[in-house]
């Protein structure tokens, strides 16, 4: 059936008539102990296969002259054989995801060229890789001049029916049943979109047939900062601790639940209590930086106002009259976002910290950092720190109520008393 000389074939040892054959031009599989056989092959080079393990979830073949390769997931193939060993699965269906494990970020120094190849140091060991982004947002790493690692996350496969539901959409949720991270398809007219418009991916993939979406074990982003002047990116959400999480799949009015779990590295003796401590503070600086980059971007707007309304002053001849009150608004305005954000370098990158000191924004991006570059429970300096930054955010937030409240309050009284109109042709 496979037409090719078979050098090997291995049972798989979690599921009885679940078979690999190793052949003179790559890897076959079949779902019914050898009744019918599909090819395996993905991305493996068309190369003599001699020998094959099968290692938990893993399946591990020595090639003649193309090295080992390992194929790092096999409940989906073991699903299958369990779901509908003779057809081909057709509907929508939704796979129960691995048992994933959870690790700190690796340790990496290096730097970004930009477009094409990049260089880092990860762990002691030089690599080249380039970067490209799928139709629906996704990042794919080619390695130049190293192996490349199983995906860093939860792998969810599911399959789709050819009709292409609608309304469809993934969700995450935590043992508690609370949302986690939510993925939905990219909108028909993201192209048209503007900069501001345009959702945050990585999108849902819709193609018919089987699909694979990598959650990379966090929660939703922070804000960012998109509004006139320097701007500032989100920080990614707070890794989520060792649990049991659930999966569903949405597909017109239907849904599909499977469960998994996320386990620690075996490596790792950190407690269940610590991981909580360390995702609980996550969650405030994460939580805290999206207060400060929405008072960013709400002040930014209302500066703009102000500005705009002393355009129609002077359009009617009025400007001295509000000036005065319009410039100390502003300066109000500005010594509030400055104590936030860095306006006097236009962007994050290469930041002076000795001419422009940081905004809370950048600190508290580098305190999330620090906190979550171990799977450890969080150092009491680590607390302390947290609590300067936010202490200092509230008063600035207080400040800027105040502002709204008193300045702002005294310049749309001075509006209205001078009749200044809302709309002035040529102003």
């Amino acid at each position: 059936p496979i037409g090719d000389h078979v050098w090997v074939v291995r049972s798989d040892t979690e599921f009885q008539g679940l078979l690999y054959a190793g052949t003179e031009h790559g890897v076959y599989v079949s779902f019914n102990d050898g009744e019918q056989w599909c090819s395996l092959q993905s991305d493996l080079p068309i190369v003599p296969v001699h020998d094959m393990a099968v290692k938990g979830d893993e399946l591990a073949i020595a090639t003649h002259g193309r090295s080992f390769w390992i194929l790092d997931d096999l409940t989906v193939l073991r699903q299958i054989r369990k779901i509908s060993p003779s057809t081909p699965i057709t509907g929508t269906h939704l796979f129960a995801p691995a048992t994933t494990y959870r690790s700190a970020i690796q340790g990496t120094a290096g730097r970004s060229t930009g477009p094409g190849k990049k260089y880092m140091t990860r762990l002691g060991t030089a690599a080249t890789w380039e970067e490209t982004r799928d139709d629906d947002e996704h990042m794919d790493e080619t390695w130049l001049d190293a192996g490349k690692n199983p995906v860093e996350g939860a792998a969810i496969h599911y399959h789709l029916d050819p009709e292409n539901p609608t309304n469809l959409e993934l969700s995450i949720l935590d043992s508690e049943g609370s949302s986690v991270r939510t993925y939905r398809p990219k909108p028909s007219n993201y192209s048209d979109l503007n900069k501001e418009e345009k959702p945050d991916g990585p999108f849902l993939p819709t193609k018919a047939g089987a699909n694979r979406l990598i959650w990379d074990l966090r929660y939703k982003s922070s804000s960012k900062v998109v509004k006139d002047g320097p701007k500032s990116e989100a920080i990614q959400g707070p890794t989520v601790p060792p649990a049991t999480y659930q999966v569903i799949l949405t597909a017109g009015d239907k849904s599909q639940t499977q469960s998994f779990e996320v386990i620690s590295d075996p490596r790792v003796t950190t407690s269940d209590t610590d991981f909580a401590e360390q995702f609980e503070l996550m969650v405030n600086v994460k939580d805290k930086l999206s207060e400060i980059h929405n008072k960013i971007n709400a002040l930014r707007s209302t500066r703009k106002q102000v500005k705009q309304w002393i355009d129609r002053a002077r359009g009617v001849g009025k400007a001295d009259v509000v000036a005065e009150t319009a410039d100390e608004l502003i300066s109000s305005l500005n010594s509030i976002e400055l104590q936030l954000i860095q306006t006097d370098a236009p962007t994050e990158e290469g930041l002076d910290r000795i001419a422009n000191t940081a905004g809370l924004n950048i600190k508290l991006k580098e305190l999330m950092a620090a906190i979550e570059s171990a799977d450890s429970r969080p150092t009491t300096q680590q607390h302390e720190v947290y609590t300067i930054f936010s202490d200092r955010a509230e008063a600035a937030f207080a400040e800027f109520q105040s502002v709204i409240d008193r300045d702002l309050a005294q310049f749309v009284e001075l509006l209205h008393e001078h009749q200044i109109p809302s709309i002035v042709p040529g102003s």
